[in-house]
């Protein structure tokens, strides 16, 4: 597996796990991975930040100290990645580099930058937090709905951050879990995007504009010369140049919004490329173990959005999430 990139490796959160007592006892134990995983994050030059384990606990079991640990790890911040090992590969999730989702309340929002909306107004959801003496409690709300605009919005209600990052993340990592899928709705994206709402293949497009800018320089040159020769008028000749600019203008704003169009594909396709290099040989452990600002980052790259209801229910949307919206009931 490749190093990171940029400013070298980094440091590493080692973590090992064992599926059962027996294994524990007698199978791939815990010593093995954690020398294995410690040989390699010396030869990929990854300072390691601490190994953590949990020995003896079931894959599909969340009571895990040790993974827990992790997350303590990497939501204060300091890890560059999180390796983990099973018995055919070593798998390597990204948790460092990335800009930050929004910060209030002392917490990271996972559904912030507008991935979060109001079912009612399409809004983007905001943060809400409230101290009391024992512990702090995260809410999103609908901004329009808490800030009394019932012209705009009339759903106020608080909803626990907590439960819907936990519901939304069960929903998106099991996609990262199954590389096929992944793969599939990425391509998706890409392809509705190239597709630009029914509009053909932007370089196709691109090639046909920049043929009408220099098909408007030769009539203006040919225009120019007809009125040198006196074959046209001075007010024929300043209608043709009109029109001529016209045109020019048009193919000039139809070119800079293919060159944008083409960057969001290229950019797409090495979000995807990425994706699947980062997260298709992950260990479901791994995966668990994204801290907030990687799971906001691949909200991002999935193009996710989450539409909330006054009752709680939530829906998402999105070619990555399954090509159709997907619904999942309050909990």
């Amino acid at each position: 597996m490749p190093s990171a990139n940029g400013g070298g490796p980094g440091r590493a959160i080692l973590y090992a796990r064992v599926s059962t007592d027996e294994q524990a006892r007698s199978g791939y134990s815990l010593a093995q991975q954690m020398e294995a995983l410690r040989d390699y994050a010396a030869r990929e030059g990854y300072e390691v930040m601490e190994e953590v384990s949990d020995p003896g606990q079931s894959g599909a079991s969340m009571e895990r100290p040790g993974l827990h640990r992790v997350r303590d790890l990497v939501a204060a911040g300091g890890a560059a990645v999180v390796l983990a090992q099973d018995r055919d590969r070593f798998a390597r999730a990204a948790v460092g580099g990335n800009r930050r989702p929004a910060n209030a309340g002392r917490r990271e929002w996972e559904l912030s930058g507008g991935i979060l909306r109001c079912a009612e107004c399409n809004r983007a959801m905001s943060a809400r937090s409230h101290s009391k003496p024992k512990r702090d409690y995260f809410y999103y709300c609908c901004s329009a709905g808490a800030s009394d605009k019932p012209h705009i919005c009339t759903v106020s209600k608080n909803h626990r951050a907590e439960d819907l990052e936990a519901r939304t993340w069960e929903a998106a990592s099991e996609i990262l879990k199954d590389p096929g899928r992944l793969r599939a709705g990425l391509d998706e994206m890409i392809e509705r995007e190239r597709g630009g709402g029914g509009r053909g293949d932007p370089a196709a497009e691109a090639r046909t504009w920049a043929d009408k800018l220099a098909e408007v320089g030769r009539k203006r040159d040919g225009y120019l010369d007809l009125a040198a020769d006196g074959v046209v008028g001075r007010d024929e000749l300043r209608a043709k140049l009109a029109a001529l600019e016209e045109t020019r203008e048009t193919a000039e704003r139809e070119l800079d919004a293919l060159r944008r169009r083409t960057e969001r594909l290229e950019r797409l396709e090495r979000d995807r490329d990425g994706l699947i290099e980062t997260y298709a040989s992950l260990v479901p452990e791994a995966i668990d173990a994204l801290g907030s600002e990687e799971r906001h980052r691949v909200y991002k790259m999935m193009g996710l959005k989450a539409l909330l209801g006054a009752d709680g229910a939530l829906e998402l949307s999105g070619d990555v999430i399954g090509f159709s919206k997907n619904g999942i009931s309050s909990s």
